[in-house]
């Protein structure tokens, strides 16, 4: 049972942090602000469980961080596709997702020049 424990803290964790990189870089004030509380909280529940960790109880953490940035990104990738987050309610405050995807896109191209292609993979060319 810690096992499990672990491994979901750890995948909280790492999600959460991943999550958090985006509301920061998008400036996402109130979900930050909610999204950190939740991280302490976690990292308060870490430090209780993983002093008596067994080397099982380790390998579980362990595995459950590459799990966690994983799904954070593709939550992140899927939530810049779909524009502005209505679902919040409108006294979130939040820039359009588009000044972020563009922001992100400028910096590509200012990096690679003309090569860059945004999103496009080689499929869908």
């Amino acid at each position: 049972m810690t096992e499990l424990a672990l491994f979901c803290g750890s995948f909280a964790i790492v999600f959460a942090l991943g999550f958090q990189q985006q509301n920061i870089h998008c400036h996402r004030y109130v979900l930050a602000m909610l999204n950190a509380t939740f991280i302490g909280v976690l990292n308060l529940l870490m430090l209780k469980l993983g002093p008596q960790a067994s080397p099982t109880d380790m390998l579980a953490f362990i595995a459950g961080e590459p799990f966690g940035t994983v799904a954070a990104i593709w939550l992140n990738s899927r939530w810049h596709k779909a524009g502005p987050r209505q679902n919040l309610g409108d006294h979130v405050e939040t820039l359009p997702t588009r000044h972020c995807t563009s922001r992100c896109e400028a910096m590509l191209r200012s990096h690679y020049g003309t090569k860059y292609q945004g999103d496009k993979h080689d499929n869908d060319r």
